[in-house]
């Protein structure tokens, strides 16, 4: 279910102060479910929003703040995600978020183990208040080159042979600690399903620094599309990219005294 509305365009001058209302809140409210992680703050993913954020204030500040050109989803087992995104739309060098997905893993015969490591979500707009709980994964990208990436990564050593000046798109996962043990599965391909390019990987924890130059530092875990690709899945950028994300579904293991 995609979460549209016009009452999700509201202003943040609606909420005064967003962080210090947020963490008040938490400060006052009964939180010991949670647990302490969600009372350490950290600043919002985008590269141009400095907010300061918790667990429980990462949906309110998205859609009270980033509803503009960034779908709100769910992703379950049973409900992959499509996004998409114009390549030509992006800033160099900027990290930039495709999409934010609620991530629910729950199913009718297989009920979610997890559950209390959610965090509750705060000062929600009406358009998001059936999600009490909260299970974020941000779908991030960026583009830019090998040479403005740091130079001592592990990821610009496994591509050390590609052309440093060409550009290249980045695309990798956010999370929490409800996400970030879950495998997932990135997939991007042009409109006619003829060319794609996939790749398993886990959410970034959050409380890292997202900065292009910073996640190459500590980070291979992510889709990384050449100049070439670029062309290729955009139609030479004549079409947007399309960006699949789901769940990977995790081998049941057989009790042997069952089989």
């Amino acid at each position: 279910m995609e979460l549209t509305s016009k009452s999700n365009r509201q202003k943040v001058s609606t909420v005064s102060k967003f962080s210090d209302i947020c963490l008040a809140t938490m400060t006052t409210s009964s939180e010991e479910q949670i647990g302490e992680r969600t009372n350490n703050s950290f600043t919002c993913p985008l590269q141009n929003c400095r907010e300061l954020l918790t667990e429980s204030t990462i949906l309110s500040h998205f859609l009270l703040n980033h509803n503009e050109g960034i779908a709100f989803k769910e992703v379950t087992h049973k409900h992959h995600v499509l996004l998409q995104f114009a390549v030509d739309k992006l800033e160099f060098n900027k990290n930039f978020c495709i999409g934010y997905l609620h991530y629910d893993e729950n199913t009718e015969d297989e009920p979610f183990e997890s559950q209390n490591i959610f965090a509750y979500n705060l000062i929600l707009p009406e358009i998001a208040s059936r999600y009490g709980e909260h299970a974020p994964v941000v779908v991030m990208s960026c583009l830019t080159t090998w040479t403005a990436l740091a130079k001592e990564s592990e990821l610009v050593a496994k591509y050390a042979n590609c052309n440093n000046d060409l550009q290249v798109l980045l695309v990798w996962l956010v999370g929490t600690e409800a996400t970030v043990k879950k495998l997932f599965t990135i997939r991007a391909h042009d409109s006619t399903l003829s060319e794609s390019r996939s790749i398993e990987l886990y959410p970034r924890n959050i409380r890292k620094s997202q900065l292009p130059e910073d996640i190459t530092k500590d980070e291979i875990n992510m889709l990384v599309l050449s100049r070439f690709e670029i062309k290729l899945l955009s139609q030479n950028q004549k079409e947007k990219i399309i960006i699949e994300v789901f769940p990977k579904e995790e081998e049941k293991k057989v009790n042997p005294m069952q089989s």
